[in-house]
C-alpha cells in the first residue's frame, strides 16, 4: 500500500509539473490576484526559453470572474494555433456583457492580429 502511494505523490508531482510548466501565467496570474487588487496589474510571461508576453489583468474584472478555466497563456497558445503560428506580444483579460475574454495581441508574417479568446469555454470570439 505504502508503494501505491509513493507512486501516486511522484505521478502526480510529474504531472503538476507538466501541467505547471505548460502554463507559466496560471502561477503568475494566480499570484498577482493573490498580491493585489487595487490596480491593473502586467507581468512578463514566457512561452517558450526566447519569447515573452506581457499579461494585463484588471483587478476588477478579475474579481468579478475569479474561476476562470482558461488562463492567459492558454489563451495565448489558442490564439497562435488559430493563426497557424506567431508571437504573442499582450494578452489582456476584458469582459463584455457579464462575460470575461482574454485579447491577444499577435504578430505573424508582418501583421500584427487581435483575437479574443473566451476565458470560460477558450472559443475564440469574433464578434468583440
Amino acid at each position: 500500500m505504502r508503494g501505491i502511494a509513493v507512486a501516486t505523490a511522484i505521478g502526480g508531482g510529474i504531472a503538476a509539473f507538466i501541467i505547471g510548466g505548460a502554463g507559466l501565467a496560471l502561477a503568475d496570474d494566480d499570484d498577482d490576484r493573490n498580491r493585489a487588487r487595487a490596480g491593473a496589474r502586467q507581468v512578463a510571461v514566457n512561452q517558450s526559453a526566447t519569447q515573452s508576453f506581457e499579461l494585463e489583468i484588471d483587478p476588477e474584472i478579475d474579481a468579478q470572474f475569479p474561476n476562470r478555466p482558461v488562463n492567459g497563456a492558454r489563451a495565448a497558445r489558442i490564439a497562435t494555433d488559430a493563426l497557424g503560428g506567431g508571437e504573442v506580444t499582450e494578452v489582456e483579460l476584458e469582459a463584455e456583457d457579464g462575460r470575461p475574454y482574454w485579447e491577444v495581441k499577435t504578430e505573424f508574417q508582418g501583421r500584427e492580429f487581435e483575437l479574443n479568446v473566451d476565458a470560460f469555454d477558450g472559443q475564440l470570439l469574433s464578434d468583440r
